[in-house]
């Protein structure tokens, strides 16, 4: 990556835009990491503005070179700042003052500073600046890129050293979308020009597809095919990246998702084509969020007590795909349901206790299936999960996976687990889940202690702050993957100022 950047910022310090074409194009034959799209925007803009000149005339490459600091902040310490006499959040708080304030506009003119409005770009005695309409979303992809490493600051201010535009970082990590309503899809060009035009596609399931092309375009990997027509589109990756882990986070979580494919339970519910290949499953999002977790109990400590604190004391299992009903003359409802997830736990009372989780991204939870059994019912009543008036509104639902898996844990109450509670993981976004969870909670008994509701920018902003070093990192890499809307608000700008 060093040699990278300092061949790529030597060639734009040159002018040489053909150079520095070639320097990105032959990235990916040598480069692990993937190189973000926003340094290949700022130099369009260079070539385009600043064609062969140099100096005050030339781009002043600040994703570049702040690129560079930031790799080598991760990798010797350094702080960042040193080649800029300015701060990114100053310099765009500038841009947006000067947009809107023509007399401080003009005074920056007359001082030397020069604005391409149409252009988004500033002037300045080093050189051009580019600063375009997605300025914050291309700084956090450049640490996307580098695996979610926060560019550390000093404050301009106290001069305190601090992640930059951290209100902005809040904003996305609650959730907040500016631009998209995901109860209207995505615009049908947007889609095509992504490969992510699916009619049968729910919205939320449509712009999650279009999310996930769009991360692995960021990473510089070629579009695949797949589905029963195995057609060509964004979420899924070529059967070569697919070997190489690209679906997963780490290096590490890929290498934990093939031994547990190795070691499979009998008669388990992972489809490895699907896991490994395509970006847009909830397992695949399951096994990033929780290997991690399993192969590190006081990781899954630490995040359980923030999520449950009244609950959880010290995690001792976790497990993923798992069943302890398969072929069980007592527990379970004598199908193949399984959870997403299984955290054993011991309860702030020293009693054991089992949070069985599941994890949705954009699959529905579809009402097909077999009619639930008399063992079903049976189970369903003795258990204390519903009554009669329950168990009929739960049929009427399309809940059959809740309803199943619920059930699967409720067998377990009074065998091994004094508590036993049934948990829910799903994006902000689906409205679905969203709509058909408090139905699902009502139909049931006890619902406040026995069903838990947490959405992913819940469990990212509650567990963040209880993290450091490669947690954090992780925590990160999960939220630009899966919950940070911005890479997509970048590109439906661009595709509306087209």
């Amino acid at each position: 990556m060093s040699l990278f950047l300092d061949s790529l910022l030597t060639a734009l310090s040159l002018g040489d835009y053909d150079r520095a074409n070639a320097i990105i194009r032959d990235s990916g034959k040598t480069l692990k990491t993937p190189i973000p799209n926003c340094l290949q925007t700022e130099m369009t803009y260079g070539q385009t503005h600043c064609a062969g000149k140099t100096g005050e005339d030339g781009l002043l490459p600040v994703r570049a070179i702040w690129m560079q600091e930031l790799n080598e902040q991760i990798m010797f310490g350094y702080r960042m700042g040193g080649r800029l006499p300015f701060h990114p959040e100053k310099l765009f708080g500038v841009w947006q003052r000067a947009l809107n304030d023509e007399p401080f506009r003009t005074d920056l003119e007359s001082k030397g500073f020069q604005f391409d409005l149409r252009g988004h770009a500033i002037g300045s005695t080093r050189g051009w600046i580019y600063i375009g309409p997605t300025f914050i979303e291309d700084l956090l992809a450049i640490e996307s890129s580098l695996g979610g490493v926060e560019m550390i600051f000093p404050d301009p201010v106290n001069n305190e050293l601090r992640p930059i535009f951290v209100e902005a970082r809040l904003g996305l990590t609650q959730g907040s979308t500016r631009m998209i309503d995901f109860n209207v899809p995505p615009p049908e060009k947007l889609l095509s020009a992504h490969n992510s035009n699916v009619g049968s596609d729910t919205p939320f399931r449509s712009w999650c597809r279009l999310k996930q092309s769009l991360y692995r375009q960021n990473r510089g990997l070629t579009c695949g095919a797949g589905g029963k027509a195995e057609k060509q589109l964004g979420n899924y990756l070529t059967a070569e990246d697919a070997k190489k882990g690209e679906n997963f986070l780490s290096p590490e979580i890929f290498k934990w998702a093939q031994e547990r494919v190795a070691n499979r339970e009998p008669g388990d519910n992972i489809e490895t084509k699907r896991l490994f290949g395509n970006m847009l499953t909830s397992q695949t999002l399951c096994f990033n969020l929780f290997l991690p977790q399993v192969k590190t109990l006081p990781l899954a400590t630490l995040i359980w007590r923030a999520l449950l604190p009244s609950r959880v004391h010290e995690v001792t299992n976790v497990k993923l795909e798992h069943s302890p009903g398969r072929g069980h003359p007592e527990l379970g409802t004598g199908d193949r349901s399984a959870f997403d997830a299984f955290v054993e736990y011991t309860h702030c009372d020293g009693e054991r206790g089992l949070l069985a989780i599941e994890t949705k991204y954009t699959d529905s939870f579809s009402s097909k299936g077999k009619s639930p059994t008399d063992r079903e019912y049976r189970l369903a009543l003795s258990t204390g999960l519903c009554d009669e008036s329950g168990w009929r509104a739960l049929n009427e639902m399309s809940t059959q996976q809740l309803w199943r898996t619920h059930l699967l844990a409720e067998t377990m109450r009074g065998h091994t687990y004094k508590h036993v509670a049934y948990v829910v993981l799903f994006a902000d976004g689906d409205t679905e889940c969203a709509t058909l969870i408090p139905k699902y909670a009502k139909a049931i008994k006890d619902g406040e202690n026995r069903f838990f509701e947490l959405t992913l920018e819940s469990f990212v902003e509650k567990v963040r702050p209880q993290l450091s070093g490669n947690d954090l990192k992780w925590l990160q890499s999960f939220f630009s993957r899966y919950l940070d809307w911005s890479p997509v608000e970048a590109a439906l700008r661009r595709e509306q100022s087209e």
